[in-house]
């Protein structure tokens, strides 16, 4: 046991976590931008002083915060512990906050922990509260090691660090004052509380993970039991196997000897063989030669035919020659493309620069029509102002004829003086309404001077009518208060008789219950002596009669082995024939099983066999369907390709109707002559489009010159060729109709030569069209024959497959009916359960070895049942006395419950009338002190009822007043204002007008008009010699175009020249080759000589491969057998069999072993569990009771304890805990919902500190905050007497202990220092500017 709090026996650690140092910053009234307030823990004692709500308990929630990182109840998600942002000295939307807090750990190490939070406001008051940046500090200084974590896992190193549970932190240490009183609250919470500060959870998940480990080694043992006869079969079954292998093996090479002589007497006969083959497989090999030879001859002289009909001229160059000369061609084709489109870029750079030009043209056109606009608009701006300036003029007096002089870049002199004039008037008009408005204000004034002093008498009269009604509204409620609660004469000393009456009978009591409690003890243990020898005479009686009845069951067993083994023997005789037919042999009944297994087996071997051979031959089969039916798909797919392509010719149209050209040409036969015959109609229809499309350029190139002539003669007035003029206008139209005249007809012309010229474009663009789907078409009906080809191919392999794949589904069919009868077979033998009747018969042998005779007589259980019925009358006997004992004993508490209760009731009601007499006096006192506020009111308000009426006579004098001045002025201001406004008017046109004006004068559009015609005439000229260009650059563009025709048709008859003379010769190659052929096949032997001595070769081997054949087979056989007998072996069951076996048995003894070590650790465990809880219990309720005899100063509780009552449930067992209070003669009761307000903060203190105590060995700290709260000045005083005593104790032990006490008592705190001798304490205040929290340091001799 530790150390008590009143120094008696037991140890003190020197060593253990103390508090060195917290700083707090910008936490609930700790403001964030002020400095850090910091308090130096000093062991024994550290004490806080502070008034209500100047930041006590948020020491407490940070010491608990930086160690747990646990919210205080009540914060809101953390909200409401950040400091708000909102009442800080210059307000934001963001606080951030900091706790500090450095301790020295069990080695004496300094260790320091830091947490930052931050609270943001959010729109719609809403608040968002972040943890930021946690870390922990090892050391200080240079050696200082900091970590930076995240917060739950700073929340488990601070307790390991500081070498106490989070429960005990948060609970015990720092506990919150809103949560001290934990220890008599809900039955549910105090059981969690006490849980986690015991750690029940981990041992019960401990008790669990071995209950579980136990169930498990259960079922491994049945397991492995199993397993252990399967190794031992398996184990015999493969020595067999062995054995029959090795002769296998021998047999095997004998044979091979033989075999591999007959092996190279068959290799010297088939090299013979092999040498007239190859005779006879040049004869084969050349006549196909000379056969490919003559095709690829008659392929060639037909290519030859072909090509001499598209040749046009004949070169007598070689190839080589031709070559060179193609190249040269091609590269000047190349060189014509290359001018002709260098023509075409030039003359379309012509037309966009004549496009740009026409626009600009249309620019400046635009520009001349807006120039003449603004010039009429000017003329109509001059007359305006005129007029405007000879009216103001006129009205001003000012000289007429400055409105004739014109307006220039400057402002006129007139414009000058008539603005002069009305800045005067606006000056007159400002001082007169200066002078209204100082009027004004003086009378506004005097009138708001008279309202004010009006409106405050009203509301003083009003204030103090309210305060009257209050007044007797409350004197009212206090009247009927004395009325109902007026105490009974003579109540008060009735009462307390009676408090007297019952404590007398409640002390009669004292002492009953314990007697009753030893009476039921002594039966009790009685109870448990007797029940302990009925079941051991229980337990001797069933060993006997188990014994008997093992020895009954062996003999029965016996006689059923004989019984199954004469079944099994009859039902064998109807199959004895099939089964010896299946093995070759008849086996015992200890070897069938294997016999059939074995042979079953080998069935299913064959059979795996012929199934792979049909897998692999199905899958042969559908490869081949599916290489047929893709073949298939590929030849549809091509035919539908071959019909969309007809579709596709047949659709296409020239202007809605087929094309002419087409349908000449699609009668020509071979897709190849009907190809030549498109290519040649797209060259004459390209050729006659050419033509038209240069008859159109003609056309509008005379129809542009004509315009242009039309254009200049008429700007010209005369002939633009000869430079005659006309002579009058009849003579000009003259000339525009003669030329109209010989361009009548050219629009038709045009048009019609650009028609047909689109109808030559779309009947090029179709033909050419059809010639793309002819090229698709031609390759489309060459792949259609090679896929029609591989279908008939795939079709030959498909048929020849399907009778390989039918033989091998007959052999299957066989195989499988084999394997049918052997499974039939065997399955039989299963039936009959030959293995069961074995190893009944091995039970029969292995309990026979163990038991003897039958042990046991009846007259030694007779005995044995004397004596239990014996033990079960005393046993009855006993519980009945124990049941009537206990009746006894709660009849007797219920009474002294009773008793009890009466007791309290009759002090709490002699408690609620001395309440009672004492509130009548002071409701007394306040009713007569109302009575005399009340006269004093309705003085003040008569008062106030005269003077109002006069106030109201002279507002309404000043509001008249103000009004006729009002009037006046307005009617004033009214005629100013309008002359003002028509002065300002005439100026403000007069100055638009002359802005106009000037802006027109300054910008010289008369200038810019001049540019811009001589813009489009320049222009003109320009889209002049740009159309002469174009048409030069045409002619040349024609002739580029003939010249590279030519020259592509001389390339192509080259192309045609060299693919003759290349036919040519590929012709006189082959006639060689075949000359050669028949020369070779003169220098061979004769072919018919050959093949004799081939077939008599092949005789031979035929019979010497017959004989190996057989010897193969036999060896095949033996290899089979081996390969069988291997993969028996090699089966999983057999591989390291007696290593298996032996590891098995192994296995299974060390898992029987851990069975029984596991319910041993079990038993250990939970009574270990059981008696540490027992002891610890016993430790805290000794420390309870010393404090709370040493604190408490009412006679009515004696101490207080923790109950901690056992539960199970299932296997599992808890604590279900309740705190209990003591009379010294009475029985005990619960505290919970008993004690008053007092107790309840003493009995937690006190249950507090002895938990600390007890479970806090590693760390000495120990907060109290307000400990003395509600409770009485003797209770405080024994309080802090107890307090003193364990300062002073453990300052002599020169221990680590901490106390840490907070409180608002400033008399509590003296006497606290006075007794433990505490030089400083810290005094907690708001700051009367920020309201923020600050911690000062003070000596204790300044407490006031």
């Amino acid at each position: 046991p530790q150390t008590n709090l009143q120094g008696g026996q037991g140890h003190a650690r020197s060593r253990m976590t103390t508090l060195d140092r917290l700083q707090i910053q910008g936490i609930r009234s700790y403001g964030a931008n002020e400095q850090p307030q910091n308090i130096d823990f000093k062991p024994p004692l550290t004490l806080i002083l502070g008034a209500n709500g100047s930041g006590k308990t948020t020491i407490i929630e940070c010491l608990r915060m930086a160690c747990t990182g646990a919210l205080p109840p009540n914060a809101n998600k953390g909200a409401s512990f950040v400091n708000d942002p909102k009442v800080s000295k210059n307000p934001t939307t963001q606080t951030k906050g900091q706790i500090k807090m450095r301790f020295k750990d069990q080695q004496g190490k300094l260790v320091t922990v830091s947490r930052s939070f931050q609270l943001t406001n959010k729109k719609g008051e809403k608040q968002e509260f972040k943890q930021l940046e946690q870390y922990i500090q090892h050391g200080t200084g240079k050696d200082a090691t900091s970590i930076t974590q995240r917060c739950q896992e700073i929340d488990k190193i601070v307790p390991v660090v500081m070498g106490v549970s989070p429960a005990v932190l948060q609970n015990v240490i720092f506990c919150h004052q809103e949560e001290s009183n934990w220890v008599l609250g809900e039955p549910k919470i105090l059981k969690d509380k006490f849980d986690a500060i015991f750690a029940s959870s981990r041992y019960s998940q401990a008790l669990d993970a071995i209950k579980k480990l136990q169930t498990e080694q259960r079922e491994n043992v049945k397991v492995l039991v199993k397993e252990e006869e399967a190794q031992a079969t398996f184990k015999k079954q493969a020595h067999d196997v062995r054995k029959r292998k090795s002769g296998a093996e021998e047999e095997g090479r004998v044979i091979k000897s033989e075999i591999k002589k007959l092996e190279e007497l068959l290799l010297s006969q088939d090299q013979e063989i092999s040498k007239c083959e190859d005779a006879l497989s040049k004869f084969a090999a050349n006549e196909r030669e000379r056969s490919s030879l003559d095709a690829q001859l008659r392929l060639l002289k037909n290519q030859k035919s072909s090509t001499e009909e598209r040749v046009s001229e004949y070169y007598e160059e070689g190839v080589d020659d031709l070559l060179v000369l193609r190249e040269q061609m091609r590269e000047k084709v190349g060189s014509a493309e290359n001018e002709r489109e260098e023509v075409q870029q030039e003359i379309e750079r012509c037309k966009i620069k004549q496009d740009r030009y026409h626009d600009q043209i249309r620019d400046f056109k635009a520009k001349e029509t807006a120039l003449r606009a603004e010039a009429i608009n000017q003329r109509k701006v001059e007359t305006d102002w005129t007029n405007c300036a000879k009216d103001l003029a006129h009205k001003h007096g000012i000289n007429e004829r400055l409105a004739s002089q014109p307006v220039g870049v400057t402002s006129s002199p007139l414009y000058t003086q008539v603005k002069a004039k009305a800045a005067e008037q606006e000056t007159c008009l400002r001082r007169t309404l200066q002078a209204h408005d100082t009027a004004e204000t003086k009378s506004n004034e005097a009138v708001t001077t008279k309202q004010r002093a009006r409106d405050q008498a009203e509301n003083q009269h009003s204030e103090k009518q309210k305060r009257i009604d209050e007044q007797k509204v409350k004197l009212r409620s206090l009247r009927e208060k004395l009325n109902k609660d007026k105490p009974t004469p003579g109540k008060l000393e009735d009462l307390k008789a009676q408090l007297q009456t019952a404590k007398t009978l409640l002390d009669s009591l004292a002492g009953g219950e314990k007697k009753h409690e030893d009476v039921v003890l002594e039966l009790e243990t009685e109870e448990k002596e007797l029940d302990s020898d009925l079941k051991l005479k229980n337990e001797q009686k069933k060993n006997a009669e188990g014994e008997y009845s093992q020895a009954m069951l062996l003999k029965e067993k016996i006689r059923g082995y004989e019984e199954q083994k004469e079944q099994i023997n009859e039902k064998l005789k109807t199959e004895q024939e099939n089964i010896r037919t299946a093995l070759g042999r008849s086996p015992s009944l200890e070897q069938l099983s294997v016999g059939l297994s074995d042979f079953v087996k080998s069935q299913q071997r064959r059979m795996d066999e012929v199934s792979k051979e049909s897998a692999t031959c199905k899958a042969e089969l559908n490869s081949l369907k599916a290489s047929c039916t893709d073949k298939q798909e590929e030849v549809e797919n091509l035919q539908h390709k071959l019909s969309t392509h007809d579709k596709q010719l047949d659709s296409v149209k020239c202007n809605g109707s087929p094309v002419k050209k087409w349908e000449e040409a699609k009668e020509s036969g071979p897709i190849d002559k009907v190809i030549a015959k498109v290519d040649k109609a797209i060259a004459n229809v390209d050729e006659e489009r050419k033509n038209k499309a240069k008859f159109h350029s003609m056309q509008e190139n005379f129809r542009k010159m004509v315009e242009s002539y039309k254009t200049e003669a008429k700007k010209q007035k005369g002939c633009p060729l000869c430079k005659r003029g006309f002579h009058d206008s009849r003579s000009e139209q003259s000339f525009i109709e003669h030329l109209d005249s010989i361009s009548e007809d050219g629009p038709e012309l045009e048009k019609q030569a650009k028609q047909e010229a689109a109808a030559l474009e779309d009947e090029l663009q179709a033909l050419r069209k059809i010639q793309i789907i002819l090229g698709q078409k031609r390759d489309v009906e060459a792949r259609l024959v090679d896929a029609q080809k591989q279908v008939e191919d795939v079709t030959t392999q498909l048929s020849e497959k399907e009778q390989e794949e039918a033989q091998i589904e007959e052999a299957l069919e066989d195989s499988r009916h084999a394997l049918q009868e052997a499974q039939r077979l065997e399955q039989f033998v299963m039936d009959l359960d030959v293995g069961g009747m074995l190893r009944t018969k091995q039970q029969i042998e292995e309990e026979s070895a163990k038991k003897g005779t039958v042990n046991g007589s009846v007259s030694d259980r007779v005995q044995l049942e004397t004596e239990i019925e014996q033990l079960e009358a005393k046993l009855a006997k006993c519980r009945t006395n124990l049941k009537e004992q206990r009746r006894e004993k709660d009849e007797f508490s219920r009474n002294q419950q009773e008793k009890l209760h009466n007791f309290s009731l009759r002090r709490e009601a002699f408690i609620n009338e001395q309440y009672k007499v004492k509130a009548y006096a002071e409701v007394d006192a306040s009713v007569k002190d109302g009575e005399q506020q009340l006269d004093n009111l309705k003085t003040e308000l008569s008062q106030l009822g005269t003077k109002i009426p006069s106030l109201e006579r002279e507002l309404r004098v000043a509001e008249e007043e103000k009004r006729r001045m009002t009037n006046e002025h307005r009617e004033a201001r009214k005629k100013l204002e309008i002359e003002v406004t028509s002065v300002n008017k005439g100026v403000e046109k007069l100055g638009e007008l002359e802005e106009v004006l000037m802006k027109y004068n300054k910008s010289n559009k008369e200038e810019k008009l001049a540019q811009v015609l001589e813009e489009i005439e320049n222009t003109n000229g320009e889209i002049k010699k740009l159309d002469s260009k174009r048409d030069d650059l045409t002619k040349v563009l024609e002739q580029k175009e003939i010249g590279e025709a030519n020259e592509r048709e001389m390339l192509r008859n080259l192309d045609d020249n060299i693919d003759l003379k290349k036919v040519i010769d590929q012709i006189r190659t082959k006639e060689r080759e075949s000359e050669d052929l028949r020369e070779e096949l003169l220098e061979l032997p004769k072919k018919e000589d050959i093949e004799q001595i081939l077939k008599e070769r092949k005789i031979e081997v035929q019979r010497n491969r017959t004989n190996m054949d057989k010897k193969k087979g036999r060896m095949a056989t033996l290899e089979e057998n081996v390969a069988d007998l291997k993969h028996e072996l090699s089966r999983p069951e057999y591989h390291n069999i007696d290593e298996k076996y032996k590891m098995k048995s192994i296995e299974l003894q060390t898992t029987k072993c851990a069975q029984k070590d596991l319910e041993k650790y079990y038993l250990a465990l939970d009574k270990a569990l059981m008696r540490y809880h027992e002891i610890k219990m016993e430790e805290i309720n000794k420390i309870v009771k010393e404090i709370w005899q040493v604190t408490y100063k009412g006679d009515d509780i004696d101490t207080i304890q923790i109950k901690a009552d056992l539960e199970s449930t299932g296997n599992r067992r808890s604590h279900n805990y309740r705190l209990v209070m003591k009379h010294r003669h009475l029985a005990e009761l619960d505290m919970r919902g008993r004690c008053s307000a007092g107790q309840k903060v003493l009995a937690s203190l006190v249950v507090r500190m002895a938990l600390a105590e007890t479970f806090c060995h590693n760390c000495g700290i120990l907060a109290l905050d307000e400990p003395t709260s509600n409770l009485d000045e003797r209770n405080i005083a024994g309080f802090t007497e107890a307090l003193s005593n364990i300062v002073n104790q453990r300052k002599q032990q020169n221990s680590s202990f901490q106390l840490v006490v907070i409180s608002h008592d400033k008399d509590f705190i003296d006497d606290l220092a006075r007794d433990t001798e505490v030089p400083v304490y810290y005094r907690v205040e708001k700051n009367p500017v920020t309201q923020s929290s600050q911690i000062s340091k003070h000596a204790c001799t300044s407490i006031d």
